[in-house]
């Protein structure tokens, strides 16, 4: 076991099978636990040789399999902002083991670490082995890598349906184009070691995959092609878009994106990119359904029928824009759905499946056309129901009240309260304005009569 290796307390806490607590706990409660040898203050870094010696002497389970130790090799090989580089050098040697490629980067040429990836290829296979090697990587920078939920993903892919081909803009690790299920993809991501784990995750498993590193709305490595459907998940809230080199773009068909609204921008790159008639699946985030300088956008897209659906799936989540490129010379549709899934995303499936037979349960795109053009499904929670059914519903529970309103007003009448024995002069003189001397509060001071307040003081108490 190489010495140089570095377990997180994640890191333990995983191959010990237990949780981050009891890691802690361990470090409290023993004193010959093993001290950090790097990281920080909050996130230390332990040997793992160490480790596994301290596991092994008390009898606690410590697995520690081929997987693990390549894991931990290929960390040890360099710090953690080339990682993503020596996790695509991997996944280039498991290609090479699955006779994809014909040679490998030789940069990986580590024998320790070689030997343990075709350990690892020969018990569990090039594809699983390097999923292991991805899984590991994701968790390692969970909080920088931002990659599409798998629930999230399948989702998208049921609702567009099955297709052959796909092309995905912003692919990041490939989750959308997995999902899928097609045979074909063509992906972009700006980021070329993403994009390079992208391609040999799909490429090991067969498929026909064309992933090219640049940023798809400066440089759209696809322009003129087209596939059946589109998936996408692009970055939220990036104003450096290229918003001012791109004025006059082709792909603005439905209108110049607003210097703020990045997200226009990839919904109409998407339709650009689809055939007449295919789907779009893309994520936007909430506000993009009702931010005021996009509405012109959001109601060319209603008029031309390229919007089919606007479904939030979490109460605090994004949205899931389902579009369709429209066909010429095709009249477009009436109504769309407006809807939110909540918690449970089969919720979308239903509601999907239901508007697709029956169309006419949607809302209609005329009464979307008004001044915000605000396609926010919350909002229509209350514009649903008819108002004149909503007026005769009360009318009717009134009218049934009208009989019964004199016997309640009977009933809940008070008889008139006695007049308050009459005083003497000069024990009404006594009593005025008296208040007692002390009470919860403390002692009060003698009240004033008012003929002893001031002028200012009374006045105020008139308003």
């Amino acid at each position: 076991m190489d010495d140089d290796a570095t377990v997180s307390a994640a890191d333990i806490a995983r191959l010990a099978g237990v949780g981050r607590a009891a890691v802690s706990n361990w470090r409290r409660r023993y004193p010959d636990f093993p001290p950090p040898v790097g990281g920080t203050a909050s996130s230390p870094l332990f040997g793992l040789s160490a480790v596994a010696a301290w596991f092994e002497a008390r009898g606690k389970p410590f697995e520690l399999s081929e997987g693990e130790r390549a894991w931990q090799r290929l960390r040890a090989l360099g710090d953690d902002l080339g990682l993503a580089e020596r996790v695509s050098r991997a996944g280039a040697f498991f290609a090479f083991q699955a006779g994809i490629s014909d040679t490998f980067d030789r940069e990986l040429d580590d024998p320790e670490l070689l030997t343990l990836l075709s350990e690892m290829t020969h018990r569990a296979g090039p594809v699983e082995a390097f999923e292991l090697v991805c899984r590991r990587y994701f968790e390692a920078h969970s909080r920088r890598l931002s990659a599409t939920p798998e629930p999230i993903a399948e989702l998208m892919a049921r609702l567009v349906g099955p297709v052959s081909t796909i092309l995905d803009p912003a692919c990041g690790f490939g989750a959308l184009a997995l999902a899928s299920g097609a045979k074909t993809v063509l992906g972009q991501d700006s980021d070329p070691m993403t994009a390079s784990i992208a391609a040999l995750r799909l490429r090991l498993r067969g498929l026909e995959a064309e992933v090219q590193p640049a940023d798809a709305l400066r440089e759209d490595a696809f322009a003129g092609r087209t596939a059946e459907a589109v998936l996408c998940d692009p970055p939220f809230n990036e104003r450096a878009w290229g918003h001012d080199e791109l004025v006059g773009d082709e792909r603005w068909e439905y209108g110049l994106p607003p210097r703020g609204e990045p997200e226009l921008a990839w919904v109409q790159h998407c339709l650009a990119h689809v055939e007449p008639g295919g789907a779009v699946a893309i994520l936007m985030p909430g506000a993009a359904a009702g931010r005021r300088s996009g509405k012109r956008i959001r109601g060319n897209l209603l008029r031309a029928g390229a919007v089919r659906a606007v479904v939030t799936l979490a109460p605090a989540g994004p949205d899931l824009w389902l579009l369709r490129r429209p066909v010429p010379g095709e009249r477009p549709p009436s109504t769309v759905l407006l809807g939110e899934a909540g918690d449970d995303l089969s919720t979308a499936d239903e509601m999907w499946r239901e508007f697709l037979a029956h169309p006419e349960t949607g809302v209609r795109i005329i009464d979307l056309l008004d001044d915000d053009v605000d396609l926010t499904p919350a909002r229509r929670r209350t514009s649903d129901e008819d108002p004149g059914q909503a007026f005769e519903v009360l009318r009717s529970r009134f009218t049934g009240l009208v009989p019964e309103l004199p016997a309640a007003a009977g009933r809940g009448r008070r008889p008139p309260r006695a007049p308050p024995p009459t005083a003497s002069p000069r024990s009404r003189r006594s009593a005025s304005w008296s208040r007692p001397a002390s009470s919860r509060y403390g002692t009060r001071r003698p009240a004033r009569t008012p003929s002893t307040r001031s002028p200012r003081r009374a006045t105020s108490w008139r308003r």
